[in-house]
């Protein structure tokens, strides 16, 4: 089976946001932020908040992974790719990543985190920045993943810069393997919501390791 990747369009939207969907079913900050599960009204907005970033974020690539047999999507990646300086205003990419757990604020608090930990690490030098993978659960384990992973680490290596990624458990494994080294592991209770404790690894990688 060959894969091939594709700059995501406007059409590819829906297809993606449930692919992550069903990627993310069982994530445990997932379970927080949507404990009574994901409305209409929550994937219309998702939706429409992906379709500005496409057209109005300079800095945004979504790509997917196309099975060559079929046609079908296997997965997808948003890389932001920071190749010159910023001003403080441009430092964090818009999330899309809204809760409706009120009044609990969850996602306010574990987003701003993350935030503020790329603020402290990167603040407006340039780097390459893999916000979200996901790979289908019936596409998984076949090299979707890694493709979408080395399409951005490749543009870090012919620009020279770091990459980064927040890593899951699960994904950690893959990013390794794709030249990424631990830089701090996160533990988050999230019981207080109704959640388990978890974890997830900050990860920068230097732009050396991938055969671009």
């Amino acid at each position: 089976m060959g894969i091939r990747l594709e700059f995501g369009e406007e059409s590819d939207l829906a297809p993606a946001w449930e692919i992550m969907k069903a990627a993310f079913e069982s994530d445990p900050i997932n379970l927080v932020l949507y404990p009574h599960g994901r409305t209409a009204e929550n994937d219309e907005k998702t939706l429409d908040d992906w379709r500005k970033e496409i057209e109005s974020e300079p800095y945004h690539r979504f790509v997917k992974a196309v099975d060559d047999e079929t046609g079908e999507m296997m997965g997808w990646a948003k890389w932001y790719l920071y190749l010159t300086e910023r001003a403080e205003s441009e430092w964090n990419p818009p999330s899309t990543d809204k809760s409706p757990a009120e009044p609990s604020n969850f996602a306010s608090i574990f987003f701003g985190m993350l935030a503020e930990k790329r603020k402290k690490i990167f603040a407006g030098n340039p780097y390459c920045f893999l916000k979200i993978l996901v790979t289908h659960p019936t596409h998984q384990r076949k090299g979707a993943g890694y493709a979408l992973t080395k399409w951005g680490c490749n543009v870090a290596i012919e620009k020279g810069l770091p990459m980064y990624v927040e890593a899951s458990n699960m994904g950690h494994p893959l990013y390794r393997r794709c030249g990424f080294e631990d830089l701090e592991k996160l533990t988050y209770d999230l019981r207080p919501y109704g959640g388990k404790v978890s974890s997830f690894t900050l990860m920068i990688g230097q732009p050396t390791g991938v055969d671009p």
